[in-house]
């Protein structure tokens, strides 16, 4: 698995992006709004797809406006819960990071980020 990337980082922002292969990518987004931090969850498979975190399992949001794929395989939905596990996990473990985001998160991200 390759290491995450650290995209934009300012007081109120931080993107987090691992690339698992050609067409093939997921990203964390931790933005501030008014003192509590949201969490947004993208994968890039030839498409995009938003996700929604639902009792640890990273599922697809067909609902949401900025996605263009709606459905995805169960092969790629693995993939996908996968790597969103691996970037927290590297992201915990990150030397820079890991205190910055332990300030940042939710009740249910940190659920996961207990575990792994």
């Amino acid at each position: 698995m390759k290491e995450i990337e650290v995209i934009t980082v300012t007081s109120s922002y931080l993107c987090i992006r691992l690339k698992l292969g050609k067409n093939k990518q997921i990203e964390i987004d931790i933005r501030e709004d008014n003192g509590t931090y949201l969490w947004d969850y993208f994968g890039y498979f030839e498409g995009s797809a938003v996700f929604n975190l639902n009792e640890s399992t990273f599922v697809v949001n067909p609902d949401h406006p900025n996605a263009k794929r709606k459905v995805l395989s169960k092969q790629l939905l693995k993939e996908a819960n996968n790597a969103f596990y691996e970037t927290l996990r590297q992201l915990k473990n990150h030397p820079s990071y890991r205190l910055k985001v332990m300030s940042m998160l939710d009740d249910e991200i940190r659920k996961i980020w207990d575990i792994i």
